[in-house]
């Protein structure tokens, strides 16, 4: 709870909800602000759509982010975990396939987020510079179910792919333990999920953001996640067209002068 949110209207936005264990099942309804979230028949606000339709409640499109977010945006694969290295014996780093450059969102994930590691895909053979392989205690302790929070970006990293996260793997003699360099581990952030292409016509404050995990009955959006605003963009104190040619029929740079609000400046 807590949150808070504020968009525009006419203008589609992702709603990112915040919290811990979320999963690609969430719901959320947006009401209006007298209305308690498990309200019987409180469904969504009649004015707030998705490409001009209206639903009762939303889905969560997806976790953001998750490997295979990366595929949707035009990469040739997942980015998953290619590895897992010690961090200075406090913790871990794990290595994403893929930076952020292009990305439409950078970094990779935040510190704070928290990433469940899905499975590691581990090969046993012990074949060099694979000479001390991960085993299956190493294994269940990456896959935890509650995930990894990323403590900080690792600090040699100068491609935006290495994050640590809190957890220390050793064999019994002390080494390392080292990956498969076939390594491909999915992942996902379940700290956050997003609701995208959402909009509005009319603006309205004080929206209730309801939460549920699965969302089958109004009983079910237990959870205030947040408030909402949506505003009309705010007018502008006045624009002008402004032509520069010094002859008729000449071809010549067009020059607009507005100013957006009483409090600031003109801008060209």
């Amino acid at each position: 709870g807590g949150q808070y949110w504020s968009y525009q209207t006419l203008i589609p936005f992702t709603l990112r909800v915040g919290g811990s264990g979320l999963r690609e099942s969430n719901k959320i309804r947006i009401t209006t602000s007298f209305k308690a979230c498990n309200t019987q028949h409180a469904l969504n606000w009649e004015r707030l759509v998705i490409k001009g339709t209206h639903y009762p409640m939303f889905n969560a499109t997806l976790l953001s982010h998750s490997s295979a977010r990366w595929r949707f945006e035009g990469y040739p694969e997942d980015n998953t975990i290619v590895d897992i290295q010690d961090y200075y014996g406090q913790g871990s780093v794990v290595v994403f396939r893929y930076d952020a450059v292009g990305f439409s969102v950078f970094p990779i994930v935040n510190v704070g987020d928290v990433i469940v590691i899905d499975q590691t895909d581990v090969d046993h053979s012990g074949v060099p510079p694979y000479t001390e392989p991960a085993n299956e205690e190493h294994i269940e302790m990456v896959t935890v179910t509650w995930g990894h929070t990323v403590m900080a970006r690792a600090q040699e990293d100068l491609t935006g792919t290495k994050f640590v996260i809190p957890i220390i793997l050793q064999h019994a003699s002390g080494n390392t333990p080292t990956w498969s360099p076939n390594m491909r581990a999915p992942w996902r952030r379940t700290s956050q999920a997003s609701f995208e292409k959402l909009e509005s016509p009319e603006a309205r404050r004080g929206l209730r953001v309801c939460w549920s995990d699965s969302g089958v009955e109004d009983r079910d959006f237990v959870v205030d996640a947040g408030a909402l605003d949506i505003e009309d963009a705010p007018m502008m104190v006045f624009s002008t067209a402004n032509l520069v040619a010094t002859a008729a029929g000449q071809a010549t740079a067009l020059v607009l002068a507005f100013k957006t609000s009483v409090s600031s400046a003109a801008r060209y």
